[in-house]
């Protein structure tokens, strides 16, 4: 089962299952599960939970002219689509977000987006 780790400023969203979503450069195929930690590798390490993976989509996040393009699946987003992804994605606006991939990853980026919903405690998945 994948680990994905997240910044400090995402990890309560992760935790209460208000962020469901990232975004990464690849993941492991065909694993219905991923562990969510903030701080892996540290002291600080806490695990967030375990998400059953419900999606993963191609994403491609470029410039364009002045403006920058998100396409998904192949599918160029509207404008309404981007800040929608961006405020689920935990960001408080499509600047917001497009300012972290410039400085983080730098564009253009090419990955994937991965959804999840948080497992429901009946089960034991370690």
């Amino acid at each position: 089962m994948p680990n994905l780790t997240f910044k400090k400023q995402f990890a309560e969203a992760v935790k209460s299952g208000k962020k469901t979503m990232t975004i990464r450069r690849s993941i492991k195929k065909g694993c219905p599960f991923v562990h969510l930690f903030t701080g892996l590798r540290t002291k600080q390490c806490e695990k967030l939970g375990v998400g059953i993976i419900t999606g993963i989509k191609e994403i491609i996040i470029h410039d364009e002219y002045s403006d920058f393009a998100i396409e998904i699946n192949g599918i160029d987003l509207s404008e309404k689509f981007k800040e929608g992804l961006a405020i689920n994605d935990g960001f408080k606006s499509s600047d917001e977000f497009i300012d972290f991939f410039k400085k983080q990853y730098g564009l253009p980026f090419s990955g994937v987006l991965i959804e999840w919903r948080l497992k429901d405690d009946s089960f034991n998945i370690k």
